[in-house]
């Protein structure tokens, strides 16, 4: 694997890096066919045409050119610093597979070929013996692998989209771990937890990359009161939010509080939960911020400024724990002093544009840890001249410091100088506050216990990723 700082993964003075891989001998792709730096040569070429759609991945943005050192050394050029080079690379294809019909330029052809569905063929640990789509995929040990035989014979990844149908399959034995794509509901896991607890059948963990937050509205125009635009304001708001009964009730006590949207048993989490400013359930001190704001509770309790009435919306799109949140969220601030509407999106606008940006006081959503670094940045504020269809920082903040440490983020190299930076950005974010963070969002995981190798993980892995070293035991 490159390394930093070595021959191996040079940072040149005008910008650009060159990552240099070394593979090692004997490598074959499932059928047999020795694996060459061609393939990644090949995979390039391929990528890199715009009607493909692979083209605009930040990757292949970044990669400038692929170079094939020798028949067992490639070296990828980059543009510019690209700090996931180990973690987002150029994944090769069979050339020998599809040249064919990749110099035919046809697009829809080539996208359509069988090789990407019944004819699968690439490097890993089984290989494709049967699809049946929307069913299942099967697999049997391929005995080649570059890691070594995997321990188990055969796999099937079955697709099951209806969480009690996965529930009963799971319960009755024919499913030996939900690992990914399938959802159960967070009371059929608090069941099957209670059940395997006492027979020791098997393993109930949670896991998960999203974070849930409210976007508060930060465009003047739009904003409604006016008094969402006071940093003071939005901290109240956040103070009078009782998480622990939304999380009880909504999420059934399995989702962790949020206060940034990278969470503490991460790498970069960590370092942010330390400096990052945190607003627990406190009234009085929600009290202490609106009268330092300007605002006071008139006789009917709700808090009033010169320009009348603090009224607000909160808005969340349709889904029961959604509701549940929204509605204890709304009721806390109205027991608060805070006169709260509660809108739900119509699924019908769901997808709309404006519609997800143009509210008037707070928007309930959820997103991706790792793509909130970037989802916060000025660049990212929808504008009217692209129809509000770019840009995911859905109430418009406006943080230049941010969003010069979001820039060095995606440019810097070394994992502990992007520590430091996240913690900045955590500061940044908390003293503004341009969204009331709500929870880290996770997934039920469950494994029986007769499959061994399974691990735990931090909110930001896989738990698949030594899949090749596990064991079935009966």
């Amino acid at each position: 694997v490159p390394q930093l700082g070595t021959d191996s993964w040079k940072v040149f003075s005008d910008g650009h890096m060159d990552v240099t891989w070394a593979f090692q001998p004997g490598i074959v792709w499932q059928d047999g066919t020795p694996f060459s730096m061609d393939d990644f040569l090949f995979a390039h070429q391929v990528y890199s045409r715009p009607e493909l759609g692979a083209s605009s991945s930040p990757a292949l943005r970044a990669i400038q050119g692929v170079i094939a050192l020798t028949d067992r050394t490639l070296v990828v050029s980059y543009k510019e610093p690209f700090p996931d080079a180990l973690v987002d690379t150029l994944k090769p294809l069979p050339r020998h597979l599809l040249a064919d019909s990749f110099q035919r330029n046809d697009p829809n052809a080539f996208a359509n070929d069988a090789y990407w569905t019944t004819a699968y063929v690439q490097l890993g640990p089984w290989k494709l013996t049967q699809w049946q789509p929307g069913s299942f995929i099967e697999g049997v040990a391929f005995d080649q692998h570059v890691l070594g035989r995997p321990k188990i014979d055969k796999v099937r990844a079955e697709f099951v989209a209806d969480v009690n149908t996965a529930m009963a399959k799971t319960v009755a034995g024919e499913v030996h771990i939900v690992a990914s794509g399938t959802f159960i509901s967070i009371s059929q896991a608090q069941e099957l937890k209670k059940q395997w607890d006492q027979s020791g059948a098997g393993t109930i963990a949670m896991y998960g990359v999203l974070w849930r937050t409210s976007d508060v509205q930060k465009r003047p125009e739009y904003a409604k009161p006016a008094g969402l635009l006071d940093a003071r304001v939005r901290k109240a708001l956040a103070s009078a939010i009782n998480k622990k009964e939304i999380g009880d009730a909504a999420w059934s006590g399995l989702m962790q509080e949020a206060d940034f949207f990278a969470p503490p048993d991460t790498l970069l989490g960590a370092a942010a939960d330390k400096v990052v400013a945190k607003y627990p359930f406190d009234l009085r001190r929600a009290e202490q911020l609106m009268t330092e704001a300007g605002f006071a509770k008139g006789s009917d309790g709700v808090y009033a400024n010169a320009s009348g009435r603090f009224q607000m919306q909160v808005e969340t799109a349709e889904a029961p724990e959604w509701l549940a949140e929204m509605g204890i969220m709304a009721d806390n601030w109205r027991k608060a002093g805070f006169d709260t509407e509660e809108y739900v999106i119509p699924a019908a606008l769901a997808g709309e544009p404006q519609a997800r940006v143009l509210y008037s006081g707070t928007s309930n959503y959820t997103t991706g840890q790792k793509m909130a670094v970037g989802n916060l940045t000025g660049a990212q504020c929808p504008k009217s001249e692209t129809n509000y269809r770019l840009g995911s920082n859905r109430g418009c903040w406006m943080a230049p410091e941010y969003d010069r440490l979001a820039a060095l983020f995606a440019t810097t190299l070394d994992p502990k100088e992007r520590t430091t930076q996240v913690a900045q950005m955590a500061r940044v974010y908390g003293e503004d506050l341009p969204t009331i963070p709500l929870f880290y969002l996770t997934q039920p995981y469950f494994w029986v216990s007769g499959l061994q190798g399974v691990t735990g993980q931090t909110s930001d892995g896989d738990i698949k990723w030594n899949m090749y070293e596990w064991e079935w035991i009966k």
